[in-house]
């Protein structure tokens, strides 16, 4: 009996302890199971996550798909978000804008949109502003042809002159005429006030005292400059462009051809520049059709026959009535 006992507590511990392990197992079985739940339920979010992203990305690139055909089909530029009013864009239409690089006007605009603009006063024909930049710029527009001067160091039609157009065009300007009617029916010493009180204030005795400053001294100075800063070259040519030629008399033309004819400043005669510069000065006598401005010319050709050799052409095309 003793023996069958012993035997029957051996069986029960090894039963125990298949028992003890087949629970382990099923545990660990439990366990890897859940794991493997957790990690399908990880991979599940992140195919989730991951289609709601691509999702969101279609969704964007549909709509810009679809902004940029609404935008294809509407014809008015962007420019058209600067104006005020549809009769300010008919305007902006009409006139020519492309004597400004389109970078300038890029940045003329938000000059505008900015309110960098101290004022502007239209006076006859001309604009006349001030635009806040490094410096607070003197700019004034010509009306006739939309070219504009401005003491900022890039002086013709740069982006304070397109600014200046811009609020010109949104009707955000003040009627100089009118002032001046004003003014015309004050009191005398009224006026001279003012005037004393502006010249005071503003150091202004140069531009009061008479003086013999003119196109021709400009172009005088800015050829000396050469002397020493070659580049200036092309300041010149753009004063000469932008600046000169419309507004030079039939005089002060002559004049200039003459000094370019002498060629003090030393320019290579040969160089694309002089030879530009020669070019402009003959494309405008001949263009004025005025027989004794170009007989005069004539003239200071063959003195200078050498440096301003291209006139001659220009000169025999308007004899033959090419021109």
């Amino acid at each position: 009996m003793n023996v069958n006992k012993k035997s029957i507590n051996t069986n029960n511990k090894e039963n125990n302890k298949y028992k003890k392990i087949i629970k382990d197992s099923i545990k660990e079985d439990i366990k890897s199971n859940k794991n493997k739940i957790k990690i399908n339920n990880i991979n599940n979010k992140i195919k989730f996550d991951k289609n709601n992203k691509n999702n969101k990305i279609r969704k964007i690139r549909e709509n810009n798909k679809i902004n940029k055909i609404s935008n294809k089909s509407n014809n008015k530029p962007k420019s058209l978000n600067i104006f005020k009013r549809e009769d300010s864009y008919k305007k902006f239409k009409n006139i020519n804008i492309g004597i400004y690089d389109e970078s300038v006007r890029k940045r003329g605009e938000l000059y505008y949109l900015n309110n960098k603009i101290k004022f502007v006063v239209k006076y006859n024909n001309k604009l006349y502003g001030k635009v806040y930049g490094g410096n607070i710029y003197n700019t004034v527009v010509d009306l006739t042809n939309y070219t504009g001067y401005c003491s900022c160091p890039y002086k013709y039609n740069c982006k304070h002159a397109y600014s200046i157009l811009l609020s010109y065009l949104n009707d955000d300007y003040i009627d100089g005429n009118k002032y001046i009617e004003n003014l015309q029916s004050m009191d005398k010493n009224e006026i001279i006030n003012i005037l004393l009180s502006i010249i005071l204030k503003n150091n202004l005795w140069d531009d009061v005292l008479i003086t013999e400053d003119n196109l021709i001294d400009r172009c005088k100075s800015m050829l000396k400059t050469l002397l020493y800063d070659k580049k200036s070259i092309y300041t010149f040519k753009s004063f000469l462009r932008n600046f000169f030629l419309n507004n030079a008399s039939n005089e002060e033309l002559l004049e200039l051809l003459k000094i370019i004819g002498k060629n003090e400043v030393d320019i290579s005669t040969e160089s694309r520049d002089y030879l530009e510069i020669v070019e402009m000065l003959s494309s405008e006598i001949i263009n004025r059709n005025d027989r004794k401005l170009i007989d005069a010319a004539y003239s200071i050709f063959k003195r200078y026959r050498t440096n301003l050799w291209i006139f001659e052409e220009y000169y025999y095309d308007y004899q033959k009535g090419v021109v």
